[in-house]
């Protein structure tokens, strides 16, 4: 009989151990970090952006509303400037901007995940 329940124990021990072998999950929850390049200069309505081979045409449309800085602290030189925000992926990034004829930027940028670069033109 001693050997009876030393078997049943062991093989309920087994079988704990087996229902616990479900695949692990990772769920994450709250705010996502885009990572992005706001562009911003006086004029860019018309301006060819390439970025990473795909070209876009500037319109009134694509421009992002400007944005109070740090604590709401204004500055009107950037307020009356137009700005387009680009969502890229982490990593190489290859952007050239062209307004009128006229290379305004053209450089290879390295950006990691969540990160947000402003290039002022």
């Amino acid at each position: 009989m001693n050997k009876l329940l030393r078997g049943s124990v062991v093989l309920v021990m087994l079988a704990s151990i087996v229902g616990c072998g479900a695949p692990a999950t990772r769920s994450e929850r709250g705010i996502t970090e885009r990572t992005q390049i706001i562009i911003i200069a006086p004029e860019l309505v018309g301006a060819s952006v390439n970025l990473n081979g795909n070209r876009m045409l500037v319109s009134e449309d694509d421009l992002t509303p400007y944005q109070y800085g740090v604590l709401g602290a204004t500055d009107s030189d950037r307020e009356k400037s137009e700005v387009v925000t680009l969502s890229v992926q982490p990593g190489n990034n290859d952007l050239k901007i062209v307004l009128n004829g006229t290379v305004l930027f053209d450089a290879k940028l390295y950006l990691g995940s969540g990160q947000t670069r402003e290039i002022e033109l």
